[in-house]
């Protein structure tokens, strides 16, 4: 499995805020830490994701609801949930739309982690 550490968020949020004409600008670096840190927790000697989805869930589900970032909370929660599962061999069969339209879900607290790992195992490809 490839892991995400706080380095790699913080170039994807950089990259897409450059494309984008975005502040690149980190509110709470220590914060990002913490949520990164969160998707690979342990208790009792087990993960508390133990899938690659569930992980892609907790760090896209994390990103867009603690606002580590100046801006951008919402593309790059889903951006670095996207890159972790494709970098993991997981494959999703979307369009711009779906992803738009549950980045702004997660946000508003109509969805959530658990929403979003379902999303993920249903739009999944073969």
């Amino acid at each position: 499995m490839i892991k995400f550490n706080k380095e790699k968020v913080l170039l994807l949020h950089k990259l897409m805020s450059q494309a984008l004409d975005g502040d690149v600008s980190v509110k709470d670096e220590e914060l990002l830490k913490e949520i990164i840190g969160n998707v690979y927790s342990v208790y009792g000697g087990a993960e508390l994701y133990p899938s690659i989805e569930e992980k892609a869930a907790k760090l896209g589900s994390s990103i867009i609801s603690n606002y580590a970032f100046a801006e951008g909370n919402k593309g790059i929660g889903m951006y670095a949930m996207l890159v972790f599962l494709e970098l993991n061999g997981v494959k999703l069969n979307l369009s711009d739309d779906d992803v738009y339209t549950m980045g702004m879900a997660v946000a508003d607290g109509s969805s959530d982690y658990y929403s979003l790992l379902k999303w993920i195992e249903k739009h999944r490809s073969e």
